[in-house]
């Protein structure tokens, strides 16, 4: 039987595909991967055929700019709310705050 797999996702969502179709040529199947850009090479070292999808899941999730927007207005909604403004805000959620801003 010909198989196609397309795992999507980081390395923990591809490597268990990859280890599938490992287990499914094993039992003489034909199979072929189309995974993330960045993982094309890795998993030709399996011996798969295999095409990129054309995104990298890691730069994506490396990169700030997608979810700026959405961490900026998630802060502003958070600390507009009483008790930031109140300037009662705990360590912790100050130490949370700071952590978020480092990722826009």
């Amino acid at each position: 039987m010909r198989i196609l797999l397309a795992p999507h996702g980081t390395r923990g969502d591809v490597q268990p595909i990859v280890a599938l179709a490992v287990a499914l040529r094993a039992r003489g199947h034909v199979v072929q991967l189309v995974a993330p850009a960045n993982f094309v090479s890795w998993v030709r070292g399996y011996g798969f055929d295999t095409e990129s999808d054309g995104i990298d899941p890691q730069a994506t999730l490396t990169s700030t700019s997608p979810f700026a927007s959405v961490l900026e207005a998630w802060l502003a909604n958070f600390c507009g709310r009483s008790k930031c403004r109140a300037g009662r805000m705990s360590a912790g959620a100050r130490s949370n705050q700071a952590a978020l801003r480092t990722l826009l």
